[in-house]
């Protein structure tokens, strides 16, 4: 419509037009034209309004349809949680009905258990209380051999439940009149166990039926056993308890004197008088088997669970009658056995309230023991939780002492658990911890303990009690030794205030016989045991070997002693500072004996200290180490005083150069702790450690030297600040589950299911969900192609998040690139994986990979932080890795060209690189075996590179084509002839320069015959070599495909060529198949050496002889190094360095030849030759160098005398 108005607007036009150059004869005509005007603007608004309308009309149709959809899917939604719940409320209720079912039925089970157990006591019970006891006529008739009644009372010794029923078969078929004693002695031993008292018991009731004195000939043995208190176990105790209070309820004996005295004697244990643990323990025992018949209580019964209702049997379709049926069942069987249990009853009720008074007193008592061994429990834990933070681990005596302390924590509750249902008690909670951790008022975070004894609880500035003990607790000497030994008398106090002028005589006695012994000269035994006693002195490293050996020097009592005992200890060797605590202990134990040790040596360590500030060499830096330790041990056994200590600190702290910050960050290692925690230097240390902060952050020091600092700062004060833990997102912690834990190669479309409910369109929730899809590393590697698959499904409703996720992969791989930092060597290789991935799973195509190989090869970064060669090994890597990933891809016919001309290009970067481990030799060649087989494999970097210029001259279509023939050009039959008569021609003129030459000096006869020998043998390896050759000329001329490969790879020879006369080395060989690891090459020159003695030794030297004699293998290897006369006098006038003369000796039966060959420096042995000279050379250097250091200490801490004068 709006096409036919415009249409009709266009033919109006011109009317108007002619109307308006009619002039006033078109008057009618102007009129009829602005009527049409009229109705085609009329006809427009109508067409307006027409769409307009058809428009609203349907945008409402397609909103009634959305809403329509959404309340079918609200309705289908609603349809399957309603499904569900009843699924779900079916379920609990057909297994609340089964549970019910099985919890009526297991306590009928125990019901008739009880019932039985009950019956067979109470008539076990009405048989003894009224025995039956045969006549002698009827035991006459049993058999009452020695023989049989002997083996009866070996078994009785060994009852059990198993061998019961036995048991009382012999018993009834044997008559033990004359043996009661013996057989009521057997069982009094008590070898069995608890679970055989009750068939124990049932033994000894028939025993007790037919003869009435083995009661009385029973118990006496089973009352010693419960009141011995040596060789007797706790389970032997119990057992027998257990054997006598069941044996009251069987009626065998009704003693209860006996029972109640027992349960009194383990009540007076249990208070305090013997062992609670054990008295627990027995009590436990017979409170849990005498609940009902002796202290009153009412019996356990089964308890059921609450019962389904009535909707439960609806909703799980059952009917209720098989439950009511149980139910009654389970019913009548309560009502029998309590109806039986009350008409069981032994004692009196005044009777069973005595004993549960009694055992209710142990309760209470048993209660606080509980208590009280919880605390010592937590406060040894909090101990030992201090020790692992301070030292971080546990001494075997600590660990001892806590299992210890654990075990019989357990045991305690498990008997009072016991005993409190037996008296249908409640046993109280545990207190709550107290000791267990210290924390800030507004947080729950741990901190860390202050400086002083404010914060420490302990009161000592030590971090736990065995440290404190080691600096405080020394030992004192004065108790251990003779009073002549200590230069002074020691009288009583009654003969002091009596005698005052004794007293003086006697001390000037003391001291007159003090002086004597101190000039008295050192025996030869003394000195001996001096010696001695100073070469243990670094063999000290505990406690109680430093004070044993402190013991030892008091006894020799000399003041010459004293003074080499303090020169040892000040001579402490530098490389064994674990030594300075136990010397630092040993001079405060002396001290306490000897006044002057412990100042002397703190004097001459001060004395050094100021020595070394004086001199700056770096040499010196091991001995400033070892002097301020010494200084800060000395410190914390309080030989050093405070004073002496901060100006040692504050010398260091204002030099502040690079050997005096060493010193101070071990100076404040040492003891910068106990002097911020003492009170009374807290403060000045603390002022200390700020100033070394600070002059630390204006300095720019060098990260060591940092590190140094800091580490000493916060051994001094640690940081009070908890460790906080950032809070997780539990959607973000959902993704990371989803991305590390849940996806494999098979949920990997659950895992993209779930991914497309996440809130992708919040801009935090994507960048956090493609965060985790870069972290490769959090993933294994495994599950890298699950990785891009998962990707590839992403792409199909988020492309924008694939796109992200491909350029910060190839973003990666750059930076990678860029930084060359060998710690992430697995970081970049798993993102080189998942490129190759991605291209498996088309989401990169090949003109990428191709690039990124490209990239790979070529590209060197800005700044190197390591060597090129290692640089390119791993760039190789990388390449094989992206190849193995994706390689099938590439070598499409799409890309096979490119993927061939990458190939040379690799084979080119390799072939540039000095050496190639053999793993990553075997990877190149397993690849190229994988991907390309019939690839032709060059062996010299110009060769590669000359094929690639010709490729892009000629742009061949078929690469490999191209590399077969040119193979084949490369390689022609007359240059292998020609080739090999050039070796004959070198090895006849070798042979026959070297056998005149040694028959002129050495050989004589011996070099005629050598040489009609190897002119033998040379004419018949001639004929091989022909053969060869022929073999050769036939293969050359049919090489194609992998025999080329073969060829090239086997022997390639150089385009010069030689003179008939001269040798002519032109035959390199790959000999990459022979090469040996390192080890092996190490046991071959091991045995090579062997070799050569032996043959020096043994044979005379043999004429030289050509390499004729040598086997066709050994004479490949050396035509490749060696050459002719001719050619070798011209190679070394050409180029003299760029070989390496080696001796090689061949011994061929009593003869030995020995030969010199020139090696290329690129050979493997050359080269390996020159890293061992380099080595060595290096190896003597260093000696030097460490002489020349031992020197100069020796000199500067023994400084010889100068001589005066001339000689």
């Amino acid at each position: 419509q709006n096409n036919a108005a415009n249409t009709t607007n266009k033919n109006s036009r011109p009317g108007k037009k002619n109307s308006n150059r009619g002039g006033g004869g078109g008057g009618g005509g102007g009129n009829a034209a602005q009527a049409n005007n009229a109705s085609h603007k009329g006809n427009r608004d109508n067409t307006k309004s027409i769409s307009k309308r058809e428009k609203a009309e349907k945008l409402q149709e397609d909103k009634r349809k959305e809403q329509e959809r959404l309340r079918r899917e609200e309705e289908e939604r609603q349809r399957l949680e309603k499904e569900a719940m009843a699924l779900k409320a079916k379920t609990q209720a057909e297994e609340k009905i089964k549970d019910y079912r099985a919890s009526l039925e297991e306590g009928t089970q125990k019901l008739e258990q009880m019932r039985a157990t009950l019956s067979k006591r109470l008539d076990l019970r009405g048989r003894n209380l009224d025995p039956d006891r045969s006549d002698d006529r009827s035991l006459s008739k049993l058999d009452s051999s020695v023989k049989r009644n002997t083996a009866l009372n070996k078994k009785l010794k060994q009852i059990s439940d198993e061998n019961k029923a036995t048991m009382l078969q012999d018993v009834a078929k044997v008559n033990q009149t004359k043996y009661v004693s013996e057989a009521a002695a057997a069982i009094g031993e008590v070898n069995f166990k608890q679970k055989d008292v009750a068939a124990v018991a049932e033994v000894c009731s028939l025993l007790h039926e037919r003869y009435g004195e083995f009661t009385q000939n029973l118990l006496p043995p089973l009352e010693k056993l419960m009141h011995s208190t040596e060789n007797v176990t706790v389970t032997k105790k119990r057992n027998t308890f257990r054997l006598i209070l069941e044996l009251f309820l069987v009626g065998v004996h009704s003693n209860i004197e006996l029972l109640h005295t027992i349960v009194s004697k383990l009540v007076k244990e249990i208070l305090g008088e013997g062992n609670a643990q054990n008295a627990l323990a027995l009590l436990a025992t017979f409170a849990k088997h005498s609940k009902e018949d002796i202290l009153g209580t009412s019996p356990t019964y089964p308890a059921l669970g609450l019962g389904p209702e009535e909707k439960d049997y609806d909703l799980a379709g059952t009917s209720p009658e098989e439950v009511k049926l149980a139910k009654e069942t389970f019913a009548s069987e309560m009502e029998a056995t309590q109806l039986q249990r009350k008409e069981h009853t032994i004692l009196k009720p005044n009777q069973q309230k005595h004993f549960y008074e009694i055992v209710q007193e142990a309760y209470n008592a048993g209660v606080e023991l509980l208590f009280q061994q919880c605390k010592d429990l937590r406060k040894l834990e909090a101990d030992n939780q201090k020790a692992i933070n301070v030292k971080g681990e546990l001494s075997e005596s600590q660990l001892a002492d806590y299992e210890a302390a654990r075990k019989s924590f357990d045991s305690v509750q498990r008997n009072m658990i016991t005993i409190s249902e037996s008296l249908d008690k409640v046993l109280p909670p545990l207190p709550k911890e107290e000791v267990t951790q210290m924390s800030s008022e507004d947080s729950n975070i741990v901190i860390a303990k202050g400086f002083g004894s404010e914060f420490n609880p302990d009161g000592h500035a030590f971090d736990d009690d065995e440290t404190r003990a080691f600096y405080e607790d020394v030992p004192n000497l004065s108790a251990q030794l003779p009073t002549i030994l200590l230069g002074t008398s020691q009288p009583s106090d009654a003969g002091e205030e009596g005698k005052p002028e004794e007293k003086k005589s006697e001390e000037a006695a003391a001291a007159k016989g003090g002086n004597d012994t101190e000039v008295e000269p050192l025996r030869m035994d003394q000195q001996l045991r001096l010696d001695d006693l100073l070469l243990q002195l670094q063999k000290t490293v505990n406690k109680d070997a430093a004070d044993k050996l402190s013991l030892e020097f008091c006894y020799l009592n000399l003041k010459s002693v004293r003074k080499r005992v303090v020169r040892a200890l000040f001579t402490c060797p530098r490389q064994r500072l674990e030594l300075l605590p136990y010397y630092s202990r040993m001079a405060a134990t002396l001290t306490r004996v000897h006044p002057e040790v412990g100042p002397s040596l703190c004097k001459m360590l001060e004395d050094e200290f100021e020595s070394l500030m004086k001199k700056n060499s770096l040499n010196l830096e091991e001995t400033r180490v070892r002097n301020v330790r010494f200084l800060g041990e000395l410190t914390k056994f309080k030989l050093l005083p405070f004073s002496s200590t901060f100006m040692a600190i504050k010398v260091l702290l204002d030099d502040f150069s690079q050997n005096s910050m060493d010193a101070l960050a071990a100076l404040l290692e040492t003891t910068g702790r106990f002097l911020f925690r003492t009170p009374e230097t807290s403060v000045r240390m603390a002022n200390i450690l700020d100033v070394m902060m600070k002059k630390k952050n204006a300095k720019n020091l060098d990260p060591r030297q940092n590190t140094l600092l800091e580490n000493a700062f916060y051994a001094s004060r640690p940081s009070e600040k908890g460790i906080s833990q950032e809070e997780v997102p539990p959607l973000h912690q959902y993704i990371e589950f989803l991305i590390f834990l849940k996806l494999s190669s098979s949920s990997v479309m659950q895992v993209l299911r779930q991914c497309r409910k996440l809130p992708l369109a919040e801009e935090e929730v994507t960048n956090f969900f493609l965060k985790t899809l870069l972290d490769v590393r959090s993933i294994k590697v495994s599950c890298i192609p699950s990785l891009a698959l998962l990707v590839s499904g992403i792409a199909r409703y988020h492309d924008y998040i694939t796109v992200d996720f491909v350029d910060a992969v190839l973003e990666e791989i750059i930076v990678g690139l860029e930084q060359d930092d060998y710690a992430q060597h697995q970081h970049r290789v798993s993102f080189m994986i998942l490129l190759g991935e991605l291209n498996n799973a088309r989401l990169v195509d090949a003109s990428i990979i191709f690039n990124t190989l490209y990239l790979v090869l070529f590209y060197v970064p800005n700044s190197r932080k390591r060597s090129d060669q290692l640089s390119k090994l791993f760039h190789a890597r990388l390449v094989l890795v992206l190849l193995n990933t994706c390689g099938k891809n590439l070598s499409k016919k799409s890309n096979v060209k490119k993927f061939d001309m990458f190939l040379l290009y690799f084979q080119q970067f390799l072939l540039t690189l000095n050496s190639t481990p053999y793993e990553l030799s075997y990877d190149i060649d397993e690849t190229f075996q994988r991907l390309k087989p019939k690839m032709v494999r060059f062996k010299s970097f110009e060769e590669v590179s000359s094929v690639i210029v010709a490729i892009r001259r000629e742009q061949p279509e078929d690469i490999q084509m191209f590399l077969i023939k040119w193979c084949n050009k490369s390689i022609s039959e007359s240059e292998i002839r020609e080739s090999v008569k050039n070796e004959n021609a070198m090895d006849n003129h070798s042979s026959d320069d070297d056998s005149d030459g040694h028959s002129d000096s050495e050989m004589g006869e011996d070099s005629d015959e050598s040489q009609s020998e190897n002119e033998a043998e040379m004419d018949t390896k001639e004929e091989k070599l022909e053969d060869e050759v022929e073999e050769l000329s036939e293969s050359s001329s049919s090489v194609s495909g992998s025999d080329s490969e073969e060829l090239s790879s086997d022997t390639e020879f150089s385009e010069s060529e030689e003179s008939e006369g001269e040798e002519v080395v032109s035959v390199k060989q790959n000999l990459d198949h022979l090469k040996l690891s390192q080890e092996e090459e190490d046991n071959l020159e091991r045995e090579f050496q062997l070799m050569m003695q032996e043959s020096l030794g043994t044979a005379k030297l043999a004429s030289k002889s050509s390499n004729v004699n040598l086997p066709a293998a050994n004479r490949s290897l050396i035509n490749k190094f060696n050459q002719s006369s001719a050619s070798q006098e011209k190679s070394e006038k050409t180029d003299p360095a760029s070989t390496v003369q080696f001796h090689v000796m061949i011994k061929k039966g009593t003869k030995a030849v020995v030969r010199d060959i020139q090696v290329p420096k690129a050979a493997t042995i050359a080269q390996a030759n020159e890293s061992q000279k380099a080595a060595e050379a290096q190896e003597r250097s260093e000696i030097k160098r460490l002489v020349l250091e031992a020197s100069e200490r020796e000199e500067v801490i023994f400084p010889k005398a100068r001589p005066r004068g001339r000689w």
